[in-house]
């Protein structure tokens, strides 16, 4: 088995690169409140959006009695979903085909009433769920959409719940600051969303910048980083003047890039962490070039490259991966080193 590393411009590539708040002791505590809004065409980059199956119910908490009835039914490849909408015990929609969409009405716990908007997707057998609605609300005069990402009816789950500042499209991971307004916050929200208490946050804070040296020809629309501690994330694909952020050390958690029709998902791999300094800034060096790196075998004549174990590693070591289509990985050559002349060639999908 041999490795090998090669920079690529392949023609579908190459288009893409060219716990509680902080507060400190002065801080003081403010009230939010929040109104639930439905989502008609979902757009929001979340990231770790949950899908979940269907599995007799829709398990969005509705007062003593579980989760909303649900039942999956029919041909296999056709199935149907009948859903109780209103939690009296019997089902009241039908849903067939590739999606669908619905509309719960329940009451949580102390009997206040509720609505929860779902996306339904079939594949296979099966029949999921995910969130469609959003809680939209102010802090300190700056615009703020809370995300139930896990789709669980919960609003505050740590590190998995999600954010958006203003009117942009990327989510971040609730933690312990939130930047709005390119200021930092502690917020607390409530179990069932409608509340929220927020403070200023006062620890030392420096300014990360992941757009201005990043190399490509495709738009960010994704840029999560998280501190190596786990206490903050931030998302500043939409920040091209860099962002405030707690100072200390940090680390890619994903990215995503796209031109036109063509898009990439990026991961940390080898990427090492990167320090924001107190009162300092920091604008990380990524993307291209990029360079593949994949194994290959050869036998009486015969060269094998497994698809595998292909990577595509960018400049500070980020690994890009996930591309739609899927047919645009880059064309292996093999090439007569004495003559130069060109061997033989292949190409095979990124699935």
């Amino acid at each position: 088995m041999t490795i090998a590393r090669s920079s690529f411009y392949s023609l579908g590539l190459m288009s893409l690169f060219a716990a509680a708040p902080v507060m400190g002791a002065g801080s003081e505590e403010n009230s939010v409140s929040f109104s639930y809004k439905p989502v008609s065409k979902w757009e929001y980059i979340v990231p770790g959006e949950s899908w979940v199956t269907v599995d007799g119910e829709i398990s969005i908490p509705n007062a003593d009695e579980g989760g909303f009835l649900a039942r999956v039914y029919g041909p296999e490849g056709a199935e149907k979903l009948d859903i109780d909408t209103n939690g009296d015990g019997r089902c009241n929609l039908t849903c067939k085909g590739l999606k669908g969409s619905a509309r719960l009405k329940g009451k949580d716990a102390e009997g206040n009433s509720f609505t929860y908007d779902i996306r339904l997707a079939h594949s296979g057998k099966k029949w999921m769920y995910s969130t469609a609605g959003v809680m939209k609300g102010k802090v300190d005069g700056n615009n703020i959409t809370l995300i139930d990402a896990n789709c669980n009816g919960r609003w505050n789950d740590y590190a998995v719940d999600c954010y958006i500042d203003g009117k942009g499209d990327a989510a971040t991971p609730i933690t312990e600051a939130l930047s709005l307004g390119g200021k930092l916050y502690g917020l607390e929200v409530k179990e069932d969303g409608q509340a929220a208490t927020w403070t200023a946050f006062e620890d030392e804070t420096g300014t990360l910048d992941m757009t201005k040296e990043y190399e490509g020809k495709g738009k960010l629309i994704s840029a999560l980083v998280e501190s190596t501690d786990g206490r903050f994330q931030f998302n500043l694909a939409d920040c091209k003047k860099g962002l405030t952020v707690p100072s200390g050390s940090y680390i890619l958690k994903s990215a995503s890039v796209k031109k036109r029709s063509l898009s990439a998902k990026i991961a940390k791999g080898e990427m090492k962490p990167f320090e924001v300094p107190a009162a300092g800034a920091f604008a990380l060096e990524w993307g291209g070039p990029v360079t593949a790196v994949y194994d290959w075998t050869e036998d009486n004549g015969k060269i094998t490259v497994s698809p595998k174990a292909l990577k595509f590693i960018g400049k500070a070591g980020e690994e890009y991966m996930g591309f739609a289509p899927s047919d645009v990985g880059p064309k292996i050559l093999v090439t007569d080193l004495r003559s130069k002349k060109k061997l033989a060639s292949g190409r095979f999908k990124l699935c």
